[in-house]
């Protein structure tokens, strides 16, 4: 996001209900409110009046209009330009073996609703998660979820769970992030890694997935 300002003038940043996100004054960059430490105005070099607002680290509640002004000292503020921020959801793949662990992203959500979608239209709900407990599990998924650091872990792995993964704040909600799972299924007599079962609350063990 960008605007323009010239020497002597004080740049500020607000959001659509007059919020101050970030200000630029005497050549300095100050964040305000939630913005503390991920938002800066920072000058293109090969622009000498151009300026643009760096938003770090974005949630879905950053989404909206914000609004550039300039102001000269003792002088109202005055319009410069509105630009409205999207923010979408993550989309990331994976790949892992039969019988392996996925561990799922909860984007630092303090409660999550996790569904699946597999080879047919229907989605099935997963469980949903509370401050780092999971709760309502579906049948087929129980004694095989576990949180770990952030993260959903699903143990276990069978060609039944190729398909995509899809968090959400809240049901019916946007979707934070879908996880696109690939399962590599082990030829029958080749399979070595015996059944796991998770007890609530530790740190599963076996293969990870890393997600790209």
């Amino acid at each position: 996001m960008n605007g323009q300002t010239e020497d002597g003038l004080d740049m500020l940043w607000l959001t659509n209900d007059g919020m101050m996100v970030c200000e630029l004054s005497g050549g300095e960059s100050y964040a305000h409110n939630g913005y503390s430490n991920r938002a800066e105005i920072s000058r293109q070099k090969s622009e000498k009046y151009q300026y643009d607002l760096i938003i770090k680290k974005t949630t879905f509640s950053d989404a909206g209009k914000y609004f550039c002004k300039l102001q000269k000292e003792g002088e109202y503020a005055v319009d410069v330009t509105t630009v409205r921020l999207t923010i979408q959801g993550q989309d990331k793949n994976c790949e892992l073996d039969e019988g392996g662990d996925l561990s799922i992203s909860l984007c630092s959500l303090n409660s999550s609703y996790i569904e699946f979608h597999g080879g047919t239209e229907n989605s099935t709900a997963v469980c949903e998660v509370d401050n780092g407990t999971v709760t309502h599990p579906a049948k087929e998924y129980l004694q095989r979820l576990a949180v770990w650091n952030g993260n959903l872990i699903l143990s276990n792995l069978t060609a039944k769970d190729h398909g995509k993964y899809i968090v959400r704040k809240e049901r019916g909600g946007r979707d934070v992030l879908t996880l696109t799972l690939k399962i590599k299924v082990i030829p029958e007599g080749n399979q070595t890694t015996a059944t796991k079962v998770i007890p609530e609350g530790t740190l599963p063990t076996g293969k990870r997935c890393i997600c790209k």
